[in-house]
């Protein structure tokens, strides 16, 4: 996925935003059964971006690719509403960059970056392909993001955690969820280079690119002595924050260093609670502007569908559910109310005439032997009773397919977010089905997380069997199975050589490098002893064209 976005869930509780990467495919299945008369639309979700170095790479050999025909790519809130909003900043209201919101208070949007970036795949082989939109406004964290210290929300704009907007929409302050404060959201932090105290208890955290201002709440764990750490639902106040430092006082009077520098997070780096007022109603007005912006768009006739993402990564599932139980009401956390926040959102969308196609994403709540799957079955039933500006119901879909669905489905059992049921009870209507890996897929025996996911090979079959009608992959099981220079071999210390088109450490570490590289190959590359089976595999999905 695009770097800063999406990174691969871990337990359930992460939804795939800081760098993780993906495709897609879009099987229209004639009622849901498969066979010779299946159409399939390839697209690559989250591909990318020019400064990657597998950008070239993926151009040449993905995006030439017949079955492939376009891509699905991120709109980021905090990209396009970069200013405060307030009172008559903006004009005329009701345009793609300028809403009012339910308080009284304009929003200006400048769209010159998002634009800017998917240029490139409006025009990708000669204007032939085409591009969905995911609107996401809650970025995600994973395990492996300790390792490139990214495991902090970037997507949600900064003023939605502050008093001044708290006050305009009379709510008091939104609710924030991270790590450090309450043991929840999994890694979610940026790692501190050191940690000294002065002996009167004020911390010096050396952090380059830390992106704090004095006046900032954050909260501070994971340090060795714990005695550095701040927790609870305060925090604590940034002071004399310079590029790479900053300070926050402590009550503990005694001089040292931290042997381990601990994490930290901002208010504005954590996730706030979507369903809360101050959340919701600058959502709308960012929702409102982007449905308006695409429906306007000379390229509209390239996009085939939207997403409006609820929580984290454009997905739907609560995060933190017993914290968020604690919360004080109006905001403390129930089943009712959440669907009552999913169901809003498709009311409110509906509401704004979309010209594409509408995909909602469905998720279960809790995780493992928890996981509470009528929360996807409910979500599924509201989003199909809502439709776009043309008429055509919702699409449903699920970004956790894995390896576990196929022995639990034999089993008797309940898919993730048990989207086979889904998929079932509503494939006779007609709409799109998406289902997305939780991550790289894994043709061979390996040591990191792939194995949860599964291989393509088998995952892929199984999911157009079940209904599917998209499928949105982990890119570089696509980049790899087309790309003819994949790996520059031999391989040193695991790694292939330069120029090669390599998957990140943090997605595959380096000891699974070169047997994924070899099993997921053409024979006709060097060094692979694989068969082919992974292109085979995906082009067997394309159909009749």
């Amino acid at each position: 996925m695009v770097e800063g976005f999406f990174v691969p869930r871990s337990m359930r509780t992460i939804s795939v935003l800081a760098s993780a990467l993906a495709l897609s495919l879009l099987i229209s299945c004639g009622g849901g059964s498969t066979g010779p008369g299946q159409f399939t639309h390839v697209y690559v979700v989250f591909p990318p971006a020019a400064n990657d170095a597998n950008y070239s790479h993926f151009m040449n050999t993905v995006m030439s690719q017949p079955s492939i025909e376009g891509v699905t790519v991120a709109t980021p809130w905090s990209q396009v509403e970069t200013s405060q909003p307030g009172l008559a900043t903006c004009a005329p209201v009701g345009t793609d960059t300028c809403q009012l919101d339910a308080s009284g208070w304009t929003h200006s949007y400048n769209w010159s970056n998002v634009d800017n970036a998917n240029s490139g795949w409006f025009n990708a082989q000669s204007g032939s392909k085409k591009m969905n939109v995911v609107l996401a406004g809650i970025g995600g964290a994973a395990s492996n993001c300790l390792l490139d210290n990214t495991c902090f929300n970037t997507l949600t704009p900064k003023y939605v955690s502050e008093p001044t907007w708290a006050a305009h929409t009379a709510s008091g302050n939104i609710d924030l969820i991270n790590a450090n404060k309450d043991g929840c959201s999994n890694y979610l932090g940026a790692i501190a280079t050191s940690m000294t105290r002065s002996a009167s208890g004020l911390v010096t955290v050396t952090e380059p690119n830390h992106g704090y201002s004095n006046g900032d709440t954050i909260w501070v764990g994971g340090t060795t002595p714990s005695d550095f750490n701040i927790t609870g639902q305060s925090g604590v106040t940034v002071q004399n924050a310079t590029s790479t430092t900053f300070q926050y006082q402590t009550g503990v009077t005694t001089a040292g260093g931290a042997t381990t520098p601990g994490t930290t997070v901002s208010e504005q780096q954590s996730f706030p609670v979507p369903y809360e007022t101050p959340y919701k109603s600058a959502w709308e007005a960012f929702v409102a502007a982007a449905i308006l912006h695409y429906n306007a768009s000379p390229n509209l006739s390239q996009i085939s569908y939207l997403r409006v993402g609820r929580a984290a990564g454009g997905e739907a599932f609560p995060l933190c559910q017993q914290n968020m139980e604690q919360l004080a009401a109006p905001n403390t956390y129930t089943r009712d109310g959440w669907l009552a926040y999913y169901t809003d959102i498709d009311q409110f969308v509906q509401s704004q005439n979309p010209k594409m196609q509408i995909l909602d994403p469905l998720n279960e709540a809790g995780s493992g032997a928890n996981a509470d799957v009528s929360y996807a079955d409910d979500e599924a039933q509201t989003a199909v009773s809502f439709k776009n500006g043309a008429g055509a119901a919702n699409g449903i879909g699920s970004q956790g397919l894995q390896v576990s669905d196929v022995t639990n489905y034999a089993a008797g059992g309940n898919c993730t977010s048990d989207w086979c049921g889904a998929f079932k009870t509503y494939a006779k209507i007609g709409i799109p089905l998406e289902l997305q890996p939780l991550g790289l897929s894994a043709p061979v025996q390996l040591s990191g997380t792939s194995q949860s996911t599964g291989d393509l090979r088998t995952l892929l079959p199984f999911a157009v069997q079940r209904h599917m009608t998209i499928l949105e992959l982990y890119y570089l099981d696509a980049l790899l199975a087309y790309d003819p220079n994949y790996c520059v071999l031999p391989a040193t210390n695991g790694l292939c050589g330069p120029g090669s088109v390599q998957i990140p450490i943090i997605a595959l570490p380096p000891q699974d490098q070169l047997p994924y590289f070899q099993a997921v190959g053409q024979p006709s590359q060097s060094g692979a002893t694989g068969d082919g089976s992974y292109a085979k595999v995906i082009n067997s999905t394309e159909g009749q064209h």
